[in-house]
């Protein structure tokens, strides 16, 4: 393992600083004493999913009294799926230590962890260039200011579709060896879809592949590790990758 380089993905570069110490201490035994890498994606994926959800939590602690007031917010927010409330909540917890911060000591614990995002969450992370050159990956809050305008959703036009025609044929080896999976048919329906017209790809489509094409990115002598190796492990055995379950 010592000789391994070791590509992070996005739940694993974020619980491996913002968890309970039980699971770093298992993300951190699992890595052992590699050279950690991530793609510039993994970045775009990270503060799209995470830093965005920071804001949001900050967004509604500034605008409320107490924090019972920010869980009501929290429970009657419109959230895209339960998944994603399911994540607001952990970051909540973490935040305020199960509750017991005050508000004000939240607020700034929220702000500082957002204006050092880049330098906490992968300064000991070299960050590999990716192909979709996704902007958010340079996205940088250093003030109030910027913390309230700096645009957090993806980008109206990207280089998603470029990426896919590049990537057909393994996206072609990825299609077959999942294809009989129940639970990745989705992804599935997409690859079919991308490779009569990759012009067709959309953000929603960029969130439902985010693991494939952390995946692909991935230089082959690389082992990918994540905890999600219900999806990962097809995906990364459809491309003969190597793969590192790290289960928490």
């Amino acid at each position: 393992m010592s000789q391994e380089r070791s590509y992070l993905d996005t739940n694993i570069i974020f619980h491996r600083k913002l968890s309970t110490k039980d699971i770093i201490a298992t993300i951190e035994s699992a890595i052992g004493h590699t050279f950690t890498y991530c793609s510039a994606f993994v970045v775009a994926e990270h503060k799209r999913v995470f830093l965005q959800t920071m804001r949001l939590l900050w967004v509604v602690f500034k605008e409320n009294d107490s924090i019972d007031e920010v869980l009501k917010n929290i429970e009657n927010h419109q959230w895209r799926s339960s998944q994603e409330k399911d994540r607001c909540m952990k970051i909540f917890n973490w935040f305020t230590a199960n509750k017991n911060s005050t508000k004000d000591h939240t607020i700034a614990q929220l702000e500082n962890m957002i204006f050092s995002y880049d330098s906490f969450h992968f300064g000991d992370i070299d960050v590999l260039e990716s192909e979709i050159n996704c902007p958010l990956a340079r996205i940088k809050i250093n003030s109030r200011k910027e913390l309230m305008n700096v645009s957090l959703i993806c980008p109206l036009r990207c280089s998603i579709s470029d990426f896919l025609r590049n990537q057909r044929e393994s996206l072609i080896q990825v299609q077959k060896g999942i294809e009989k999976i129940n639970h990745l048919q989705l992804v599935v329906a997409i690859l079919k879809k991308i490779d009569n017209n990759p012009e067709d790809c959309d953000e929603n489509d960029c969130r439902t592949l985010a693991d494939t094409i952390i995946i692909l990115e991935a230089p082959e002598d690389f082992l990918i590790c994540s905890n999600n190796g219900r999806d990962f492990n097809p995906i990364s055995k459809a491309l003969g990758k190597k793969f590192l379950f790290i289960r928490y």
